[in-house]
């Protein structure tokens, strides 16, 4: 019987993210998988979006995960999602999990009812 040579498994990654780092629920959870994760095979990142909520960054960092701000500065502000697809180019991230269209266009039109 003749078997397959074993070939590397590659590394795996993944880019979370998230409105913002503060002391929250999802946020300690991002901490705890950071702490638990399998170096050898799983390259882990974040992505938030609102910069003055980043009280777990430091902590991150120090676990090794990669931390990238998108810099929100208003609801309004959407150059956010431009900033998000050159990050998710960099990081070659191949498979992604995005709201739909229908669901971004909601949403725009919610920040606007609340900004007007």
């Amino acid at each position: 019987m003749r078997t397959r040579p074993r070939t590397p498994v590659a590394q795996s990654g993944v880019l979370h993210l998230l409105k913002g780092l503060g002391p929250g629920g999802a946020e300690n959870l991002l901490v705890v998988a950071a702490k638990f994760r399998s170096e050898r095979f799983d390259k882990m990142s974040v992505a938030y979006l609102l910069p003055w909520k980043n009280h777990l960054v430091p902590r991150l960092e120090e676990l090794g995960v990669q931390v990238h701000c998108l810099a929100v500065k208003s609801p309004l502000d959407l150059r956010w999602v431009l900033r998000l697809v050159r990050l998710l180019r960099k990081l070659r991230v191949m498979r992604r999990s995005l709201p739909s269209r229908d669901q971004l266009l909601l949403r725009i039109g919610a920040a606007k009812k609340e900004a007007g």
